[in-house]
């Protein structure tokens, strides 16, 4: 394992694959719950919307699948069954954010200072800015707006994200200590002294290979395909 670099640890790009599955008539599926895993993938298993992760939303089961234009607006009816249009996010979030559109005649996502930025067409890094507690702070809009009304401070997705940094350091803590002790072990010592040094260092590196499980980002099978 090595050292974490923080600013990783939040909205990573993702990207759609080339092309999505279609029935034998070259037509996508009509039931778009089909396309739940294909969309869970694309998106990495985080909520496109404050970035939780399914692990750390007590699983996919917990996930829903959003249409980013609101399959109840009549002028987005067509993109009901198009995974083009679907997005990963947490059950939260997709209810929050409903069949909301800034415009209804409209296909923009953004309208003047408000609406929802595309996650596979910008990057979120760019709207927002992570603070040591997890909150997080619009740094163009329409950033500001998505917070209030996604909610994207809510205490559980704030406290998410100000874990995932606090385990950060505590990963990197020990990478460092770990190095330390390893160069100390390089210079003249005593047989004592190497002894136990040598108990720390294990010590150090047994505990840090436990580590994996508290940055965990894996996307598991699914066990099931829960209904929307």
């Amino acid at each position: 394992m090595t050292t974490i670099d923080e600013s990783g640890l939040f909205y990573p790009l993702i990207k759609r694959r080339d092309n999505y599955q279609k029935s034998n008539r070259g037509e996508y599926y009509a039931d778009y719950a089909i396309y739940r895993e294909a969309i869970r993938q694309d998106c990495i298993g985080r909520c496109v919307y404050c970035d939780c992760h399914e692990n750390e939303n007590g699983g996919p089961q917990h996930m829903n699948l959003d249409h980013f234009r609101p399959k109840a607006v009549p002028r987005f009816e067509h993109l009901r069954n198009n995974p083009e249009n679907l997005v990963w996010a947490c059950a939260g979030c997709n209810q929050l954010k409903g069949d909301y559109w800034p415009d209804r005649d409209s296909d923009n996502s953004i309208v003047g200072n408000i609406g929802f930025v595309e996650p596979f067409k910008e990057s979120y890094r760019d709207y927002f800015e992570v603070q040591v507690d997890g909150s997080l702070l619009p740094k163009k809009v329409p950033a500001k707006y998505m917070i209030e009304f996604l909610g994207l401070n809510r205490i559980s997705k704030r406290k998410n994200r100000e874990m995932r940094l606090v385990k950060c350091k505590i990963i990197n803590g020990f990478e460092e200590q770990i190095s330390r002790v390893r160069h100390i072990l390089e210079s003249t010592l005593g047989d004592d002294e190497r002894y136990e040094l040598e108990i720390v260092l294990s010590w150090l590196i047994e505990t840090r290979d436990k580590f994996p499980t508290l940055l965990d980002f894996t996307l598991y099978p699914l066990v099931d395909t829960p209904n929307q």
